[in-house]
Formats: structure tokens, C-alpha cells, sequence
């Protein structure tokens, strides 16, 4: 600041007015992700199914999420859960608009299917074999429990045994999550021992 006394006797002040830059803050761009379920999954007709979703990216003060289920609805919202009323494959959409108005979208196709249907088991394989524990897998066509009975003696027929275990002396807890690929660990076996097993799954 500079005072300049002027012929009048009138005292002058001069001001510098500085401008600092605008700061540029890099964004990286908007990207939309379908957290669950998974792609390909199986969910059951007329039964709420959970749906997450994230973004990052773009502007992240705000954003707008929007689903479309694939069925002719669409909701609002970043984590939703929607119902299906028909069986059938469904493309799964979910639009993301930030606060600058860029706009990404993630899409899945599911598999809703009618909750009448039997549990078909397949796929049986034993792996991971040590002197004391071994793991089942199989798969099954609809999302299901899973649990394993098993003993040191054969059970060809259990059309006469009783629930839960069939007459097999050992059973694994259930887990009651709904999966189509199942795994399960038999542990504290006896070592150069045979056993015979049975995998349990229910909707």
C-alpha cells in the first residue's frame, strides 16, 4: 500500500488487489459397481431380495442412485431391496449421477426362479484331503442349506432312519446360508479310516 499526498492536500492511498489462481482439484471419473448380489445369481420369485450398490469417483458430494430391476419398476436410493413376481432372467441396472451431472451405470442379469422347485444336488466332489479332515463341495439348482452327515459305516438305505442325521453317528452344524456352491469341512476324522458321507441342502 502506497500514500500519495496530491496538490489539494488530499492524501491518496493506492491498493494492490492481488488475485490468487483458481485451484483445479483433479477428479477421476465416475464409476458405478453392483455390490450383491453377485451376476449370474439365483434369487426366489416373490421374496425381497437385497441389492447394494457404490460409486466412486466424479463429484462425490452427492450421489443420485437409481435401479431398474429389469421387471418395468425402478427405485431410488443407493441400497434397495426389490421382490420379483415373475420367474425368469432379469437385467439389473443401476444408474449413478453425480453432483456435476456425470452419470455411470453397472449392469447384472439374475435368475429368479419359483421357490416350488426341488432341491437338485450334483456335483459331489471330496478335496482337500489330510490324515484327520477332508472337504465336500457339490452345487445345487436353487439357492440352499448346507450340511454333511457322515460315519465309518455304510448307509445304503435310510428310507427307515429319522431325521435329522439318518442314522449316520456324525453331522455337521448347519449353515443356513443360501448358496447354490456348497463346501463344507469334516474335521477330527480318524486317520486311514474310510467314511461315508451324505450332503443335506434345503431352500
Amino acid at each position: 500500500m502506497n500514500t500519495y499526498i496530491s496538490k489539494f492536500g488530499v492524501s491518496l492511498i493506492a491498493l494492490a488487489l492481488v488475485v490468487a489462481p483458481t485451484l483445479a482439484v483433479a477428479q477421476g471419473s465416475l464409476v458405478t459397481t453392483i455390490t450383491a448380489p453377485t451376476n449370474g445369481a439365483n434369487v426366489t420369485v416373490n421374496t425381497a431380495v437385497d441389492f447394494t450398490g457404490s460409486a466412486t469417483g466424479g463429484d462425490s458430494t452427492t450421489y443420485a442412485f437409481n435401479w431398474t430391476w429389469g421387471d418395468g419398476y425402478q427405485t431410488s436410493g443407493q441400497d434397495r431391496s426389490h421382490t420379483y413376481t415373475t420367474t425368469g432372467a432379469k437385467t439389473v441396472t443401476l444408474r449413478v449421477t453425480d453432483l456435476d451431472g456425470n452419470t455411470d451405470t453397472d449392469t447384472i442379469t439374475i435368475n429368479v426362479v419359483d421357490g416350488t422347485t426341488d432341491v437338485v444336488i450334483s456335483d459331489i466332489q471330496v478335496t482337500n484331503k489330510t490324515s484327520n479332515s477332508a472337504t465336500i463341495t457339490w452345487t445345487t439348482n436353487i439357492p440352499s442349506t448346507s450340511r454333511v452327515i457322515y460315519d465309518t459305516v455304510s448307509h445304503s438305505d435310510i428310507s427307515g432312519e429319522v431325521a435329522p442325521n439318518y442314522g449316520y453317528a456324525n453331522t455337521t452344524a448347519r449353515d443356513d446360508s443360501k448358496v447354490t456352491s456348497h463346501s463344507v469341512t469334516l474335521s477330527g476324522l480318524s486317520a486311514s479310516t474310510q467314511y461315508f458321507f451324505r450332503v443335506l441342502s434345503s431352500k
